[in-house]
C-alpha cells in the first residue's frame, strides 16, 4: 500500500490512525502496552529509509511527526489537565508544582499518599499508572508509552511547535516533564511528597526505569548545542557539528559508539537549531487571558498573569537540570 510518490506514507498513516483509535477505548493495560509497541515498531521500520531528499528537506520520519499529531490529539498525557501543575509558576500558583516533590514537606513514609493525581480516567497515562498498574505492580502500559516517546524522540526529535493550535507554549515538553517530573522520581522514590511505585519484582521495576531513561538518553542524544556566535548559518553549525563528532571519533577514541552518542548531523534541521538558539533567551509570550484561553483560542498555562516564559526544549531542560545536580 504504497502513496502516489512512493513513500508509503499511506499504508503507515492509517495502521497509525487504528492503533491510536485502539488505545482510545478501555483495553487492558497488557494490550494498550503492546498497542504503543506496535506504533513504535512501524515508526522504526522507516520504509522511506532509501528515499532520496531534496535538499534542506528535513530528514525526520514522516511517521513519527504524524504519531506526534495523534498523541497530541489523544492526550495521553492530559496536558490541559496538567496546567494547574506547571513547573514554570516557579511555586506562586495555589497547586503544587510538579517539579517541587521532594522540597516541601518531609513527612514520614508511613504518612505519604499512595497517588499525587485525582482518581479520574481522564489523566489518561498519570491514571493508568497510579490507580491501575501500581495495584499489581506492574507496569506494561506505562513501559510501551515510554517507548513510544524514546521512539518518536529518535526518529523525528522533539518538534517545537507541537500543540501550537491550542496550547500558549507548543512543544514536546510536557510529554519529556512526564517522564523526568512524573515517572522517574516515581518508580526510584525521588518523589519526597508520594509514596515509591509498588513493583511485583526487581525485574519490573528495572525495566520501568530502563523505559524512562531511554527517553532521557534520546533527548540528549538528537540536542544540539547551539554555537555562541548566531551569525553563523545553517549550513555552517552543520559543518562544526560534523567536525566536532569526527573529532570525538578520532581524537577521543569514540568510533565503536558514536551512533549511540550523537545524532546524524543529517536530522539535524534548520527548526530545531532555532529552537535551540532561544533557549539561551529569557523571553516571555504575553497574550490577553480569557477564561484560561488567549485570542486565538490556545490554552493559557499556570503562568504570571498574562505571560508565560517562552518554553524551553527538552534537551536544554534535561541537560541544565543535570548540570545544576
Amino acid at each position: 500500500a504504497m502513496d502516489s510518490d512512493g513513500t508509503g506514507a499511506s499504508y503507515l498513516d492509517g495502521s497509525l490512525e487504528i492503533l491510536f483509535s485502539l488505545l482510545t477505548v478501555p483495553i487492558p493495560p497488557e494490550i494498550q502496552g503492546l498497542a504503543f509497541m506496535a506504533i513504535a515498531n512501524l515508526i522504526r521500520s522507516r520504509p522511506t529509509e532509501g528515499m532520496p531528499k531534496a535538499s534542506g528537506e528535513s530528514k525526520k520520519s514522516q511517521a513519527a511527526l504524524r504519531a506526534w499529531e495523534l498523541l497530541e490529539i489523544c492526550q495521553f498525557v492530559p496536558i490541559k489537565l496538567l496546567s494547574q501543575y506547571s513547573s514554570y509558576a516557579a511555586g506562586t500558583s495555589a497547586t503544587t508544582s510538579m517539579s517541587t516533590f521532594g522540597r516541601q514537606q518531609n513527612h514520614g513514609t508511613s504518612d505519604l499518599p499512595a497517588t499525587c493525581f485525582p482518581q479520574s480516567s481522564e489523566y489518561m497515562m498519570i491514571y493508568q499508572l497510579e490507580h491501575v498498574e501500581a495495584e499489581v505492580g506492574t507496569y506494561p502500559a506505562t513501559e510501551g508509552f515510554l517507548f513510544l516517546l524514546s521512539t518518536l524522540v529518535k526518529y523525528a526529535g522533539c518538534p517545537s511547535n507541537l500543540g501550537s493550535q491550542w496550547r500558549l507554549r507548543p512543544g514536546c515538553a510536557p510529554y519529556i516533564e512526564y517522564v523526568t517530573d512524573f515517572v522517574l522520581p516515581r518508580a526510584t522514590g525521588m518523589s519526597k511528597n508520594v509514596k515509591t511505585l509498588p513493583f511485583a519484582s526487581v525485574a519490573d521495576e528495572c525495566r520501568l526505569i530502563n523505559r524512562a531513561m531511554e527517553v532521557v538518553e534520546a533527548v540528549l542524544v538528537r540536542y544540539v548545542v547551539p554555537p555562541m556566535s548566531e551569525k553563523k548559518t545553517f549550513d555552517e553549525i552543520k559543518a562544526q557539528y560534523s567536525s566536532n563528532v569526527n573529532a570525538a571519533r578520532v581524537e577521543l577514541g569514540l568510533a565503536p559508539i558514536i551512533p549511540e552518542i550523537f545524532c546524524s548531523a543529517e536530522d539535524i534541521d534548520e527548526e530545531d537549531m532555532t529552537a535551540a538558539i532561544q533557549d539561551f533567551r529569557n523571553e516571555m509570550i504575553y497574550s490577553q487571558e480569557d477564561g484560561g484561553m488567549n485570542a486565538a483560542g490556545q490554552m493559557l498555562e499556570a503562568s504570571f498573569g498574562k505571560k508565560v516564559p517562552f518554553p524551553k526544549t527538552p534537551g536544554f531542560s534535561i541537560l541544565t537540570n543535570i548540570l545544576s545536580t
